[in-house]
């Protein structure tokens, strides 16, 4: 019988590219086999259907557009992607960072515990 294990994820180099300009929408596309979406004849695009494994999946202005080891294509949001990896050498931008993200729900985690005890303190002395 068997039990869970643990295991480490292989570091790996992958292809990403950031979705940042509404006008490269086409270009991206022609990269990923996808399409943009949302084009007023030829202007920017609201996003792009990437083809992934998963079927199609659309990266929105602001997304990466990633190739993975196996040359499949899909959207990764930022903060996602700078949580799982960094930039490799040639990179030009650094990968957002999730700590921001973090500090931020960790100190509303606080103040709740604060209005928690506040509450306790005024109900049952």
């Amino acid at each position: 019988m068997s039990r869970p294990e643990k295991f480490t994820k292989i570091p790996v180099t992958i292809e990403g590219w950031l979705f940042d300009d509404p006008m490269q929408a086409p270009e991206i596309a022609r990269w990923c086999g996808g399409k943009p979406v949302g084009v007023d004849r030829d202007g920017p695009a609201e996003g792009i259907e990437v083809p992934s494994i998963d079927g199609t999946q659309t990266a929105m202005v602001g997304d990466y557009v990633l190739r993975g080891m196996a040359g499949e294509f899909y959207p990764c949001k930022p903060d996602l992607l700078g949580a799982t990896y960094k930039p490799a050498g040639n990179s030009l931008k650094a990968v957002p960072s999730w700590k921001p993200a973090a500090m931020v729900i960790a100190s509303q985690v606080l103040v709740a515990i604060a209005v928690c005890v506040v509450v306790y303190k005024a109900v049952w002395g």
